[in-house]
């Protein structure tokens, strides 16, 4: 699956906020994604292989709400 942030987002090395940032996902960028996870934290998070070759995480929506991918990806997330 593929998702495209509408928003710049940390890319962190597990979902939760708590976890290491570990760089940046531009607004506009594409990301195929592994997957999916409902962080502990009420995020939904989505999991990707990093540049690293490690995989990654960046939040897809906030515990309130928010956002952060467009409509089309929040439909298949």
């Amino acid at each position: 699956m593929k998702v495209r942030f509408i928003v710049t987002v940390n890319a962190r090395t597990g979902p939760n906020i708590s976890t290491p940032i570990c760089g940046k996902i531009p607004a506009g960028t594409v990301v195929n994604c592994e997957g999916s996870v409902d962080g502990l934290d009420g995020r939904i998070w989505v999991s990707f292989i990093g540049n690293s070759g490690n995989l990654r995480y960046a939040c897809a929506e906030d515990a309130n709400g928010q956002v952060y991918v467009d409509d089309a990806s929040r439909a298949i997330i």
